[in-house]
């Protein structure tokens, strides 16, 4: 009794140590690569949005700080529960 070609070549590449499916590994295994690569232009497109945002608020606060200088000098106080800020002399 014959068995298919396909069969028998998965049982002789095993009998001498040979992983019948390398090719599909192989395709596997740049399938993770191409999925890691996606993930990783995506983390540095947050981080580039991320990195916009804080810029954004950094030229908030030097506006906020630049607005705020005179003659006296001020600081910002805040209460804890309120979270309203109010410039009081220093």
């Amino acid at each position: 009794m014959e068995m298919e070609s396909g069969s028998s070549d998965g049982i002789r590449d095993r009998i001498r140590g040979e992983s019948p499916r390398s090719d599909d590994m192989l395709l596997s295994s740049s399938s993770v690569i191409v999925a890691a690569e996606r993930q990783t232009d995506c983390a540095i497109n947050e981080l580039g949005e991320t990195n916009r945002t804080f810029q954004a608020c950094l030229e908030i606060l030097g506006a906020i700080n630049h607005h705020g200088k005179g003659s006296e000098n001020r600081r910002l106080e805040t209460s804890p529960k309120s979270r309203v800020g109010r410039s009081v002399l220093t």
